[in-house]
C-alpha cells in the first residue's frame, strides 16, 4: 500500500503489462459490490420501508455509524486488491502523490463548489414547481434521539473518511475509469457513474438525489480534468462529515 501514497504522476513511467483479470468483468465484479446492495438498500427503503414507522432509528447512532465504516472496508479493500491484481499503473486511477497542504485546500473548494451546484440545481426545481416537502428528514437506522458524545463525534469522522474513501474509489476512481476505457468516452462514463452515484441515494429522498447529482457532477468533473483522486475523496469526507453533523445535532434537539 506504500505505493499508493508515495506514487508519482510520472506519465514517463513505462506502462506495466495488465493482468489477464480484465475486459467488462472487473467493472461487473465492483459493481456488483460497490454499487448493487446501495441500489437495491434504496429501493427496498423508497418501496417497502415507511418513513413513519414506529420503528424507523430503532438502531442505534454508534451502531450506524460502525456499519458505515465496516461497509466502507467491505467496498474499498477488494477495489484496491483487484488494482493491484490487474497490475495497472495508479496513477492512472488518481492515485499520484498526496499533496499534505494543497490537497485540504483543494478539497474544501470542491466541496464549496458542490454545495452551491446542489443548492442552485436544487432552488431551479422548486421554481420549476418540483415538491420536496414528502421527503425524510433522517437516515434510516439512525435514531431521532441522539446523544452527541466524544466517541460518537470520533465515530462520524472516523465513519465519514471511510465512505469517503470507499465511495470515490468505486465510483470516481475505478468505475469512471474503466467504463470510459471500455465505451470510448470518458465523458459518457462521467455521465453514467454520476447517475449510479444519484441513484443509490434515493432511500434520501428526492433531496438526497438531487444533491448526489448535483455533487457528483462536479467531483466528477475535477476528476476528469485532473485525475486526482485525494482531492474528491477529502471533500466527499467534509461534506458527509457536515451532513451527518447536521443531522445528529438536529436529532439531539
Amino acid at each position: 500500500m506504500s505505493n499508493v501514497f508515495s506514487m508519482s504522476n510520472d506519465n514517463q513511467d513505462p506502462k506495466p503489462e495488465v493482468h489477464p483479470l480484465s475486459g467488462a468483468f472487473d467493472v461487473l465484479a465492483v459493481f456488483s459490490l460497490a454499487v448493487l446492495p446501495d441500489l437495491l438498500h434504496s429501493f427496498m427503503a423508497t418501496n417497502f420501508i415507511s418513513t413513519n414507522s414506529s420503528d424507523a432509528g430503532s438502531s442505534s447512532v454508534n451502531s450506524f455509524l460502525i456499519l458505515l465504516i465496516v461497509r466502507s472496508l467491505q467496498v474499498s479493500l477488494p477495489i484496491l486488491l483487484v488494482l493491484k491484481l490487474r497490475n495497472v499503473r495508479w496513477s492512472d486511477y488518481g492515485f499520484v502523490k498526496f499533496r499534505p497542504l494543497l490537497d485540504p485546500l483543494v478539497a474544501i473548494g470542491i466541496a464549496v463548489l458542490g454545495y452551491v451546484t446542489y443548492y442552485l440545481y436544487a432552488y431551479g426545481l422548486l421554481f420549476a414547481g418540483v415538491d420536496f416537502s414528502g421527503d425524510a428528514n433522517a437516515i434510516g437506522g439512525m435514531t431521532q434521539n441522539a446523544q452527541l458524545g466524544i466517541g460518537t463525534i470520533a465515530l462520524v469522522v472516523l465513519s465519514s473518511c471511510a465512505n469517503g474513501f470507499a465511495e470515490e474509489i468505486a465510483m470516481r476512481s475505478y468505475l469512471l475509469v474503466r467504463i470510459g476505457e471500455l465505451c470510448g468516452s470518458i465523458v459518457v462514463a462521467a455521465v453514467l457513474t454520476t447517475i449510479l452515484f444519484a441513484a443509490y441515494h434515493s432511500y434520501q429522498g428526492r433531496y438526497g438525489i438531487v444533491s448526489a447529482l448535483a455533487i457528483g457532477a462536479v467531483f466528477a468533473t475535477y476528476f476528469v480534468v485532473t485525475k486526482r483522486f485525494w482531492p474528491v475523496a477529502i471533500a466527499h469526507a467534509l461534506m458527509d462529515i457536515v451532513g451527518l453533523a447536521a443531522l445528529l445535532t438536529q436529532s439531539a434537539g
